[in-house]
């Protein structure tokens, strides 16, 4: 197989028989997971990886799709669970056995004793029976059983079987939930009454709950960026844009361009050091970096509020305040298509070169231009077009301007 850097057409032409040598000295290999977990355990410089990579033998793709695996993964074994069911032992409303002194003539009789039962022939450490019969406890799922206030991590157990059945002990009659515990007993064995057994509280039919990320608040800022996975092509020295929306002043998008003054990678993760901090503080959702900077034409890009809709107002206008609008190539009748876009309460409208015909649930608009170059929107009227729905600032629109004369660098 014959790799390719995009962006960087060859000069020259290929034959088959070229692209089949090709394929003969470069088979790409399995990644052995050694070498993941080095990547990952250690910083390096990309030249280094990609140096590696080489070596081995291995896809760039696969590289990238590997490590994304890698840190996809929980970072610990831990899970989270939650007790969908409280129940309590069998036997804990069990009334105490009543003790009688053997009668003497003439002597009054003494208060009968109340003593603890003890426990039953089938009770054993690595089992637990339950007050009432709980089909939604499943093997292989979880109890704790509280026996203080506070909670304690070795009175979890893992079910290992269960069954329900009747039972008669202690005096009553019932079904019961019969619980085998895995590993390791949940009483002391040294217990031979009911009295410490009654009082447990047992929480039962385990849940597992899916772990969310901590979302990571602190905005982008100074001289480097760490990003989200492994960037093996970022070199030293290219330039790169950063964009985003400043976490001073929000709703305010701006964009600076940075050169790479070194690129390495730390534990499967690329982190950029720019040449100069960055001028801006960003909120880190909003942060996009793009490399590979190419020319490209006129037009810069604006994020614009229009207005309010008013649904009581038919064909509806707004003025683009930073004119002209800028059109690129397209393959459309007049050669070109314009770079507005129109949000309407967050929704996409889209552009048509007329009214005529359009239904009234359609969310379309119309452009005009006039000589000074400025590009007035208009909405429909309930009859050729949907009017605009009523909404404070919800007509939104994205636009690139300085197209022709406007568009030349000042010198």
């Amino acid at each position: 197989m014959l790799v390719l850097e995009s962006g960087n057409p060859p000069s020259y032409s290929l034959n088959i028989r070229a692209v089949m040598n090709a394929n003969l000295l470069y088979s790409p290999k399995a990644i052995h997971q050694s070498w993941i977990t080095s990547l990952l355990s250690n910083t390096l410089n990309n030249a280094d990886i990609d140096s590696s990579i080489k070596v081995n033998k291995y896809l760039k793709d696969d590289v990238r799709n590997s490590i994304k695996a890698e840190l996809s993964k929980s970072p610990t074994e831990n899970t989270l669970h939650v007790f969908r069911k409280r129940a309590a032992v069998f036997g804990h409303n069990a009334p105490k056995q009543v003790i009688y002194t053997t009668r003497r003539p003439y002597v009054p009789e003494p208060p009968a004793k109340w003593e603890e039962l003890d426990l039953a022939k089938d009770e054993e450490n690595n089992k637990i029976f339950l007050d009432n019969a709980y089909e939604q406890i499943l093997k292989g799922s979880f109890i704790f059983i509280q026996k203080t206030s506070a909670f304690n991590p070795d009175d979890v157990f893992e079910v290992s079987s269960i069954d329900t059945h009747p039972r008669n002990a202690y005096g009553i009659s019932a079904k019961s939930t019969v619980i085998t515990t895995k590993d390791k007993g949940w009483w002391n064995k040294n217990n031979k009454n009911l009295g410490t057994l009654r009082r447990y509280v047992v929480h039962a039919q385990s849940e597992e709950l899916s772990l969310a990320e901590i979302p990571i608040e602190t905005p982008v800022s100074g001289l480097t960026v760490e990003l989200s996975s492994l960037y093996q092509d970022l070199k030293k020295g290219k330039p790169v844009v950063i964009s985003g929306e400043r976490s001073d002043l929000a709703g305010v998008f701006v964009s600076e361009i940075k050169s790479l003054e070194n690129v390495k990678t730390v534990s499967g993760r690329t982190v950029l050091t720019f040449n100069t901090k960055l001028e801006y503080s960003y909120i880190r959702k909003s942060v996009t970096i793009n490399a590979n900077i190419a020319e490209a034409t006129h037009g810069e890009t604006v994020r614009e509020v229009l207005g309010s809709g008013n649904a009581t107002q038919t064909f509806q206008k707004f003025v683009l305040k930073q004119p002209p609008l800028t059109f690129v190539s397209a393959a459309t009748p007049s050669g070109g298509q314009s770079t507005l876009e129109i949000r309407v309460n967050n929704l996409l409208w889209h552009e048509v070169s007329s009214f005529y015909g359009r239904g009234p649930t359609e969310r379309i608009y119309i452009t005009r231009q006039d000589d000074k170059g400025k590009t007035t929107v208009m909405f429909g009227d309930g009859k050729n077009g949907a009017r605009l729905p009523t909404g404070q600032e919800n007509v939104r629109a994205i636009y690139r301007k300085g197209i022709g004369d406007k568009g030349f660098i000042k010198s």
